[in-house]
């Protein structure tokens, strides 16, 4: 028994070589983090302690409480696509279109969530000088062009799920360039409808995938009848 876990274990590793790299990646980070903080003293130690800090204030519990669900709701829908291209890649080498559209769907959504949890167009705009506008500008055009690639499969999804996120993000994304006086309206027009505009992206990409998994299990199923 023991002998059939660990085959199990060896032919594991040597079918997902790119989890050991991504563990060995990640362990030789935290050395280097580590080695770094110990021949620097105190300062250093703190500076590397802020990178895993959770931020938390008890006068204000709920900090960013939405924002937090916007980023969870990004990262089911790229999980949902990533898990759909994987599944469709290891049944059989057909459904080219349905591969297609979710490694890119993939892509795409991961751009969304690296820009959404580590502020990327921020750094850009502070850094380096690019405005906001610039970045937004940047995402229409891929948004734009993932729609012309797809065009064809999109009209056979509920693609105004799609519209409506979309037009949503193009409000966020206004509210944010626009200097609307108050705390409260400006939060809710650029993080509110973002929040609404994630969540029917991820219920769609969700009623999609789904379809798409079930469609090609039944139909190898039924070859298999045949």
């Amino acid at each position: 028994m023991e002998r059939k876990y660990g085959q199990r274990y060896v032919a594991f590793f040597r079918e997902s070589k790119i989890f050991l790299l991504l563990n060995f990646f990640w362990v030789g980070i935290f050395l280097a983090i580590g080695l770094y903080a110990k021949t620097g003293g105190g300062d250093r130690g703190h500076s590397v302690g802020t990178l895993f800090a959770d931020f938390f204030t008890d006068t204000y519990p709920l900090y960013g409480f939405f924002t937090n669900v916007s980023e969870v709701l990004w990262c089911i829908a790229l999980t949902i696509c990533s898990f759909t291209y994987a599944i469709l890649a290891s049944l059989s080498r057909e459904a080219y279109l349905l591969k297609r559209f979710s490694f890119f769907s993939s892509l795409l959504l991961g751009l969304f969530v690296l820009d959404d949890i580590f502020r990327l167009t921020l750094i850009l705009k502070v850094f380096i000088g690019i405005p906001k506008l610039v970045s937004y500008l940047i995402y229409g055009f891929l948004l734009v062009g993932y729609s012309i690639s797809f065009r064809k499969f999109l009209l056979s999804t509920p693609y105004l799920l799609l519209l409506f996120s979309a037009l949503l993000l193009v409000m966020s994304g206004i509210s944010d360039l626009l200097p609307i006086p108050g705390k409260g309206t400006p939060a809710m027009l650029e993080d509110g409808t973002k929040l609404l505009a994630v969540l029917n992206i991820c219920i769609f990409f969700w009623t999609v995938c789904l379809a798409s998994i079930r469609r090609k299990l039944t139909s190898n199923g039924q070859s298999r009848q045949i």
